[in-house]
C-alpha cells in the first residue's frame, strides 16, 4: 500500500524535466516515491562495495531493451544517456556511494547536469551527512544544480494506521508498532512478508533471535553514517536512550567532559539529524535543554539490543528476548509521549482543543521551593495566555481523578502568565477505570485517539 507522501509526488509530477534530490534515510521510501512518481524512467542503483566497471556492466543487463553500451566509466556512460535516452528520466539512486567508488564522478556531474538542462535528472542518498555535503554545502560542485530537495521523513502515525489497518492488525498493535519501527515504511512491508505476526514474535524475531535481520542492519547503517568516530557516536547515543538526557548526565555516563561532548552532540543533532534537543515548552531560549533520539526504531535498537549486544554474541537469543518481555511496557510508555504530541497537532488542526495552539513541547523545572518536575506534554497560545497541560499514561483501567490531582499541583510550579493564563488539562490513557466531570479537562483513551487519527469524530469528555 502507498500511502501519504501526497506533497511529495506533486512536487515532482508538476515538474516536466525535473532536477530534484531526494534525501531520507535507508527504509523510508525514496526509491518507491520516485517510481512511484514517474513511469519512463531509469534507475540507477549505486553499490558502495562494486567498481565503476561492474557497477556500469549491471546497468546495462537490467535494461537489455535498451542496448546500453558497457562502457568503463561513469562520465562516458551518463554522457551516453543524456544524448540518446534524454526523453527518460534518469534517478541516481543512493547517489552518496560514487564518493566510494569514483569521488571525481561528483565534477563530471556537475558539467553533465549544465551542458545537457533539457535531461530530466533525480539523485536520491540514505546518509544524511554525506548527501548535506554533496547537494546542500556551497562548496560542493553540485550545489545549486537541483531545483528541489525533498526531505523525505518518516511517515506520521496516521498513515502507519493505515499500513497496519490494511494488514488486520489492531490499533492499540498499530500504536506498538509505530512506537519500535516509527514511520519506516520497508519494516510494515516486512510484516506483511511474515505473514503479520504478533507484535512479540515480530520485535524478537526481526531483532533478537537469529537470524535477527533489522539488528545487524540499523548497527550498519549506524557505523557506516558515523565513520571512524562510531564508538564516541554510540556511547553518546547509548546514554540517551537509557535516559541520560542531559549534558552533565551523558558526561556522567561517558566518562568525558561536558566540554568535550559538545560538538558529537551538535553533529549528532545537525549533521546526522539522529538527536533532537529540546527546551521546557514555556521557554523560547535556554541552556536548560534536553537530548532525545529523534527515530524511534533507533531508540528501540540502542535501548533493548545495542546495551544488550554481548548477549547476542554469546548467542543468548532467550535472554535478551526476556529482557524485552520484562522491560517492552515502560519503555512503550515512554515513547508514547511523541505518539500523544502528534493527536495534540490533529487535535489543534481539527479544532478540538479550546484555543489554538501556537507552541507545545515536554516541560520540566523546579519549583520555586526547589522541587523538581516533569510534566509530559504543555500546549499554549502566547496570544491569548491559554495553556493545555498534559499527562501521558501507556496504562489502562486509570483513576482520571488521581493522574488530575497531580497534574494540576506540577502544573501550578510553572511561571508562564502565572496569575493571569488560563488553564486547561488533558489525560492521555489506553483506557480509564474512572473519569471525571471537571470542567476545562479532557480525557482521551485509545478508542478517541483511533477515531482521530483515523479521521473521525473526536469523542471527548470535558
Amino acid at each position: 500500500m502507498f500511502v501519504d507522501r501526497e506533497k511529495e509526488l506533486e512536487i515532482l509530477k508538476g515538474l516536466k524535466r525535473p532536477r530534484v534530490a531526494v534525501v531520507g534515510r535507508r527504509r523510508v521510501g525514496k526509491t518507491t516515491l520516485v517510481e512511484h512518481g514517474y513511469k519512463n524512467i531509469l534507475t540507477l542503483f549505486i553499490p558502495a562495495e562494486k567498481t565503476e566497471n561492474e557497477i556500469i556492466s549491471d546497468w546495462v543487463d537490467e535494461y537489455p531493451g535498451l542496448s546500453l553500451p558497457r562502457l568503463s566509466n561513469f562520465r562516458e556512460f551518463f554522457e551516453y544517456l543524456f544524448v540518446k535516452e534524454k526523453d527518460r528520466l534518469v534517478f541516481i539512486d543512493e547517489l552518496q556511494n560514487v564518493v566510494k567508488v569514483n569521488r571525481s564522478f561528483i565534477y563530471d556531474l556537475q558539467r553533465l547536469l549544465d551542458k545537457h538542462k533539457d535531461c530530466g535528472v533525480v539523485v536520491s542518498g540514505s546518509y544524511i551527512s554525506v548527501m548535506k555535503n554533496l547537494i546542500e554545502d556551497y562548496k560542493s560542485p553540485l550545489y545549486g544544480r537541483f531545483d528541489f530537495i525533498i526531505r523525505l521523513r518518516e511517515l506520521d502515525f496516521r498513515a502507519v494506521l493505515m499500513l497496519c489497518s490494511g494488514s488486520g492488525y489492531s490499533f492499540e498493535d498499530a500504536m506498538r508498532f509505530y512506537l519500535v519501527f516509527g514511520g519506516i515504511p520497508k519494516y510494515y512491508e516486512t510484516l506483511e512478508r511474515m505473514g503479520n505476526p504478533s507484535f512479540a514474535d515480530a520485535i524478537k524475531g526481526l531483532f533478537m533471535l537469529y537470524p535477527r535481520p533489522l539488528n545487524e542492519e540499523i548497527r550498519a547503517m549506524l557505523r557506516e553514517e558515523f565513520g571512524t568516530e562510531h564508538k564516541m557516536y554510540f556511547t553518546i547515543l547509548t546514554a540517551v536512550a537509557a535516559g541520560k538526557n542531559s549534558l552533565k548526565e551523558i558526561a556522567d555516563y561517558s566518562g568525558r567532559k561536558p566540554t568535550e561532548l559538545t560538538k558529537y552532540l551538535n553533529v549528532l543533532r545537525d549533521e546526522f539529524e539522529i538527536l533532537r534537543r529540546e527546551i521546557p515548552a514555556t521557554e523560547r531560549k535556554t541552556k536548560k535543554g534536553k537530548y532525545v533520539i529523534a527515530s524511534n526504531v533507533f531508540s528501540f535498537w540502542l535501548y533493548f539490543v545495542w546495551r544488550h549486544y554481548y548477549l547476542l554474541e554469546r548467542n543468548l537469543d532467550d535472554e535478551i528476548a526476556d529482557i524485552f518481555e520484562k522491560g517492552i511496557g515502560a519503555y512503550l510508555g515512554r515513547r508514547y509521549e511523541a505518539l500523544c504530541g502528534q493527536a495534540i497537532g490533529e487535535l489543534d488542526r481539527a479544532g478540538k482543543l479550546p484555543f489554538r495552539v501556537s507552541s507545545f513541547g515536554r516541560q520540566w523545572g523546579q519549583s520555586t521551593g526547589g522541587e523538581a518536575y516533569e510534566i509530559d506534554l504543555v500546549a499554549l497560545s502566547r496570544n491569548s495566555g491559554e495553556i493545555l497541560f498534559c499527562e501521558c499514561k501507556w496504562s489502562e483501567n486509570v483513576d482520571a481523578a488521581d493522574i488530575l490531582s497531580d497534574l494540576v499541583r506540577k502544573a501550578s510550579f510553572v511561571g508562564w502568565n502565572k496569575g493571569k493564563r488560563k488553564e486547561y488539562f488533558a489525560i492521555f490513557a489506553r483506557s480509564f477505570k474512572k473519569r471525571t466531570t471537571e470542567k476545562n479537562v479532557l480525557l482521551f483513551d485509545s478508542k478517541d485517539l483511533e477515531k482521530l487519527f483515523s479521521g473521525d469524530t473526536v469523542r471527548s469528555t470535558r
